[in-house]
């Protein structure tokens, strides 16, 4: 990492030329091959699956920033950056910096706020401003497994565009299968889904 790890704004360092983001990128993506390879479940859930309908990759956030620290050698990362059941505000806030400051709105490779929306087709006159986020629950069923996703969505074109021919082709591989089924999309479809379902529903890790 140029210049080190100190901060959460350190980050920005890792990925602060675009050459940086492609290694990145094509690293996360050998890391999910390589789980994928040495996973021999038959209902084996990776922790990217693709999204027809969006034209997106959706990787789980956990496993981003398990990357982007490994690839770094830097604990640092995960440590303010990983989403647990205790995280605080300043976590949240370092989460929305890297996902949608740096991947989202600097160089356009994820897609996930609308930023505003017109409520003209309701019947009013003006725009409401969104709050930033960094992930979309998705759960993901292959057979009997179904795993809860805290899902960023890359986009397909962009990524394609970015990497490897051979590195994209490995991801599609182990992300883009017929067995993937999107069950839940959206904080109330989930909350929908733990009502209709008495054992918990797992996060992918």
């Amino acid at each position: 990492m140029l210049g080190g790890y100190s901060t959460p704004l350190s980050v920005a360092n890792a990925l602060l030329y675009r050459g940086e983001l492609i290694k990145f990128m094509e690293s996360m993506i050998e890391d999910v091959a390589l789980l994928n390879v040495n996973n021999t479940e038959v209902d084996f859930i990776p922790p990217v699956v693709y999204n027809e309908m969006g034209k997106c990759f959706n990787f789980d956030y956990n496993f981003v920033v398990h990357s982007l620290s490994y690839l770094h050698g830097e604990e640092g990362i995960k440590n303010d950056f990983m989403m647990t059941d205790t995280m605080d505000k300043s976590m949240i806030t370092n989460a929305i910096f890297l996902i949608s400051g740096i991947l989202e709105k600097y160089y356009g490779l994820v897609r996930i706020n609308n930023g505003k929306v017109s409520t003209a087709k309701y019947g009013g006159k003006s725009q409401i401003t969104m709050t930033d986020k960094f992930y979309n629950v998705v759960c993901i069923k292959n057979g009997d497994n179904v795993k809860r996703f805290s899902a960023v969505p890359f986009s397909a074109s962009v990524l394609k565009n970015m990497v490897n021919e051979d590195v994209y082709q490995s991801l599609e591989k182990v992300a883009k299968r017929d067995v993937f089924e999107q069950v839940v999309f959206g904080n109330i479809a989930f909350k929908k889904y733990l009502e209709e379902n008495e054992v918990p529903l797992p996060i992918w890790k």
